[in-house]
């Protein structure tokens, strides 16, 4: 029992540092190099699986996963420019797949984990908008500049204390999953009227940073994540109609991204000018589908999208393609994309399953939460990668974490058999 307990604990505290990380890290930089960050997490992943005494376990699902490390490692293009942060967080994350395939008992708290430690974000989101003064000495202490998207800092509160209004949503989304789901779970009475208004007060933050493709997305998954729960319904006459609005959810953003003028007109939501980034994304696009029809079946490298010399001319490209398909298609070629997509569609696949197995069985009911929570954060993470870079910036973080949990789950006690009803396993 000791070591039982020791190993949840193990592998909380490395979900933990990896939420603390994805959320914060802008912030962290200033304070604590990335290198001595990386090292605790490191050493509390190294600690959590060699404290085991165990070798990786013999399943295909993470077979996959193993060779999508080796997709990030070989002819990585960081790596060869002589810097590794990136490709060492990315590796990091990745770790908590395995170090939490021994057990399903530390996925439990990772709903509320995922609330409580991104909880901030949607704090301040709020109070920036009550109070720009606020806002203003937040800024002299920390970034000395004004976060992209703020227009030059008169609207503070979209960006709140991320460095970037864009991430301030996409952390702030996560959250809004995380107590959706909790709320789609059956949870206790008492519990649902407290995770109701938190999660309206995190749904108005979101609405303050004015990202509409996360919102939209936001939206798409949530309606997915219902009908994934009440398979039933999906044969009911409003699933066609919610799949038409689904399907318009994603086209939407990806649409508007293409067509600027579009989105000024539709979605009066952001302030002029801020679209000007969409021309600039459809330079990406254009230039990652040529890259890959040149070399189609490795791409030019992980990372080679940021370090090619003919992408550094287009603005923003070092931070990638925004559109993690098109760059995973130039970078690693079909065998990269290959792999991934089956990941990641194993991933979707498998939580679906352990979600209609609880429908089925009561037992294992406490981990209805975070297996909702885990298809939501997947479903999200999977579309905003149409427009985002979801693979390569800290949104990765959230989704391996949810992709851990789900298999943790499976393997533990689906393909145990420890369920009273066999025919699921």
């Amino acid at each position: 029992m000791n070591l039982k307990i020791s190993r949840n604990t193990l592998a909380e505290f490395t979900v933990i540092l990896i939420l603390i990380e994805a959320n914060y890290w802008a912030l962290l930089s200033k304070v604590l190099i990335s290198d001595i960050r990386f090292t605790v997490l490191g050493l509390s992943s190294l600690g959590a699986f060699v404290y085991l005494n165990r070798k990786i376990k013999k399943q295909a699902i993470y077979l996959l996963w193993i060779l999508y490390i080796a997709v990030v490692l070989v002819n990585n293009k960081e790596l060869a420019a002589g810097t590794h942060l990136n490709t060492l967080r990315i590796v990091l994350c990745l770790s908590i797949v395995f170090v939490g395939m021994y057990s399903e008992q530390w996925i439990k708290n990772i709903p509320q984990l995922i609330v409580l430690v991104g909880c901030f974000n949607v704090l301040f989101t709020w109070l920036f908008f009550f109070n720009n003064g606020l806002y203003e000495k937040f800024i002299g202490l920390t970034y000395k500049a004004y976060q992209p998207g703020t227009y030059y800092g008169a609207y503070g509160y979209r960006a709140g204390i991320a460095d970037h209004y864009s991430q301030n949503g996409t952390y702030i989304t996560i959250v809004c999953l995380a107590l959706i789901a909790s709320l789609l779970s059956d949870v206790e009475k008492k519990k649902k009227r407290i995770i109701a208004i938190l999660a309206v007060i995190s749904i108005g933050a979101l609405l303050l940073t004015t990202k509409r493709a996360h919102l939209m997305f936001g939206i798409a998954a949530v309606i997915l994540t219902y009908y994934a729960i009440n398979p039933a319904k999906v044969f009911q006459k409003t699933f066609r109609l919610m799949l038409v609005v689904v399907i318009l959810l994603i086209v939407g953003p990806v649409i508007t991204e293409m067509i600027p003028q579009l989105g000024d007109t539709l979605l009066k939501i952001q302030n002029v000018g801020t679209d000007s980034s969409s021309l600039t994304r459809i330079s990406m696009w254009t230039y990652a589908w040529k890259t890959f029809l040149e070399h189609p079946i490795m791409g030019i490298g992980w990372f080679g999208i940021r370090y090619s010399s003919l992408a550094s001319s287009i603005v923003d490209a070092t931070t990638g393609c925004h559109n993690i398909y098109l760059e995973l298609l130039a970078e690693t070629g079909i065998i990269g994309f290959s792999i991934f997509v089956i990941s990641a569609v194993s991933s979707v696949i498998i939580t679906f399953k352990n979600i209609q197995l609880l429908n089925y069985d009561e037992e294992y009911n406490a981990y209805r939460p975070v297996l909702v929570t885990s298809f939501a954060i997947q479903i999200f993470c999977l579309i905003y990668g149409l427009t985002g870079n979801m693979i390569y910036d800290r949104t990765f973080h959230f989704y391996i974490i949810c992709v851990a949990a789900s298999l943790a789950f499976y393997i533990n006690v689906v393909k145990k058999g420890r369920t009273r009803d066999e025919k699921y396993v």
